[in-house]
């Protein structure tokens, strides 16, 4: 999913992301810039805002993908029950 705009687009970051390994490097110098100075108070945000106004780093649209936010023991049980089962049901449907 590209955006034109900043506020295009509204969504919630899962934290799982995937680089090219062509991206790495402008991904350590990014996170480098950061490790001193006024720098060290900025979040991983930064980093990745970074990527996407190089053209580098896009959303991808997750809409009707059975997925879920795993914090705790608990969540992973319903993750290997009735996340990946819906998973696996879908890729067959494919």
């Amino acid at each position: 999913m590209k955006c034109g705009g900043e506020a295009e687009a509204i969504g919630e970051s899962i934290g799982f992301f995937r680089v090219a390994a062509s991206d790495i490097p402008l991904l350590i110098e990014e996170t480098k810039a950061r490790l001193s100075g006024a720098g060290r108070r900025e979040s991983y945000d930064n980093i990745l805002r970074a990527l996407v106004r190089a053209g580098r780093f896009f959303a991808e649209d997750i809409t009707g993908i059975p997925w879920t936010e795993i914090d705790f023991p608990e969540d992973v049980a319903y993750a290997n029950n009735i996340i990946l089962t819906a998973l696996q049901d879908r890729a067959v449907r494919l």
